[in-house]
């Protein structure tokens, strides 16, 4: 393997985790700069936790006083850095908090449980099984999140099935949980630095990035020359996709998860303020906002004159895309951060009460439902006859579009809350620990893994035989 970070099947899951932690490894981590967050994320340590292991570092004589006036502590960060992500469900606050505003877990009692998880012992070096036939592709013209505006997941185009090497990797001052589009060999994402980022998809090497007001989660949608998405600072911006200059810009009353959707003319995404606006592609100008009752994190999609998307009150909402009036709800007892996607006749989506849902698009109507065993924020893919869907059980599962039955299940080391990419017979997600995974779509076998420094909640995009994802490590990945 020409990279040490991809790991061969026949490794996988040999090593014991360790327990404690290594002070060599610890004063190499802060004397390379690594952050109090970061030290946090790597050693699943508490601010106060992170200035106890410094205090007897320096104690110890690991470390001088010198070597810590020289670092940027947790108090001394950017707005950017500020954020804090919810341990159970992983949505990213810009504050502490003390209940989760997305999943309700209360923070203190969560880090009193002691979670335990069972490896998952599968391995395998059988090649690649293609499908039989393709689904939904993104087209050439566009590129958002999910691959297309039906939000499919699906990515027409060759995937693989073993990993070589990484191609680059490009190092920002943020988690990236943005997921990455690809468009006229370029990649555009956003990153909690409050950075919109072009770079040359060959390469990495930056072409040119754009400054907003506070972080980025939004995952950018490309067209006609526009890079579309929405920030934390509430604000919906278009940049011209060759300069990075901008080109206008909506302000909503609430944080900008949602990545946006385009159809023709018509952009939409949702806010936390509680509405789905759609604006004009050339000018922002609103078109329509339709209001819920809940923060809208969920992220839109648009098929034919339909839009759909899901609310924080529990509400799966159909539209009609040219005039925002509502064609039917869909109500659920558990908040939806699921963004829905469509195969064209039913819609699927993953709910917090940990139910995969399948509708039928034209009414509404319930058509199968499959528990999982935790909450679902993982956005579904769509294509070949099946699902592909993660959970905060640490499951990637894949079900029957027709009929919602299970298929297999893949258990991976973590939360899988990143959503699935799905190539030409491999499905590629992220995980809470950290791990890209590529998994066979036919039985849910593990092709190969990538280890990354960070938990993932990034959703990857393929192009070209090469997987693109970012991780809280703060970089974005180009492996093949």
């Amino acid at each position: 393997m020409a990279s040490s970070n991809v790991i061969p099947m026949d490794l996988e899951r040999k090593n014991p985790p360790k327990i404690g932690i290594n002070a060599f490894e610890a004063v190499r981590d802060v004397r390379g700069g690594m952050s109090d967050f970061d030290l946090m994320h790597k050693y699943g340590l508490s601010v106060r936790g992170v200035e106890k292991l410094l205090r007897k570092l320096v104690d110890s004589g690991f470390l001088t006083r010198t070597d810590l006036d020289r670092r940027c502590t947790w108090r001394a960060r950017t707005i950017i850095d500020r954020g804090v992500r919810c341990p159970k469900c992983g949505m990213p606050q810009l504050k502490k908090f003390r209940e989760c505003p997305e999943c309700g877990v209360i923070l203190d009692r969560h880090e009193r449980r002691v979670c335990k998880s069972t490896p998952q012992g599968k391995t395998s070096s059988a090649p690649l099984k293609k499908a039989d036939s393709p689904g939904p592709s993104a087209g050439s013209r566009q590129s958002m999140f999910r691959a297309d505006a039906g939000r499919s997941g699906f990515y027409n185009t060759r995937t693989p099935y073993r990993l070589s090497a990484v191609k680059w990797r490009f190092k920002t001052e943020g988690w990236v949980a943005s997921s990455p589009a690809v468009h006229n060999g370029a990649v555009f994402f956003g990153g909690y630095d409050g950075r919109v980022h072009a770079l040359a998809a060959a390469t990495g090497k930056l072409n040119w990035t754009f400054a907003t007001d506070a972080a980025i989660h939004s995952s950018p949608a490309i067209t006609r020359g526009l890079v579309a998405f929405g920030g934390l600072d509430g604000q919906f911006y278009a940049v011209d996709a060759v300069s990075g200059k901008v080109r206008w810009r909506v302000k909503t009353g609430g944080p900008i998860y949602s990545s946006p959707a385009i159809s023709g003319e018509t952009v939409c995404f949702g806010s936390l303020d509680g509405a789905l606006y759609a604006v004009d592609l050339g000018t922002g100008r609103l078109l329509w906002a339709a209001k819920t009752s809940g923060p809208v994190s969920s992220s839109p999609c648009l098929t034919g004159d339909t839009v759909f998307w899901g609310s924080m009150d529990g509400t799966l909402s159909a539209a009609d895309a040219v005039t925002g009036q509502l064609k039917w709800n869909f109500k659920i007892a558990a908040p939806i951060t699921s963004s829905p996607a469509t195969d064209g006749s039913k819609l699927f989506f993953g709910g917090m009460d940990g139910h995969i849902y399948a509708l039928d698009v034209v009414s509404g109507a319930e058509q199968w439902r499959l528990r999982t065993g935790g909450k679902i924020t993982s956005s579904p893919a769509t294509a070949f006859g099946s699902v592909f869907i993660g959970s905060q059980d640490h499951h990637v599962y894949a079900v029957s579009a027709r009929t919602g039955e299970l298929r297999w299940r893949f258990r991976a080391d973590g939360a899988v809350e990143s959503s699935p990419a799905l190539g030409y017979g491999i499905v590629v997600v992220g995980c809470s620990d950290g791990v890209l995974y590529g998994i066979d779509s036919s039985d849910g076998r593990m092709m190969w893994r990538f280890k990354t420094g960070g938990s993932i909640y990034s959703s990857p995009a393929i192009c070209d035989g090469v997987v693109y994802c970012g991780s809280d490590d703060g970089l974005l990945y180009a492996v093949h």
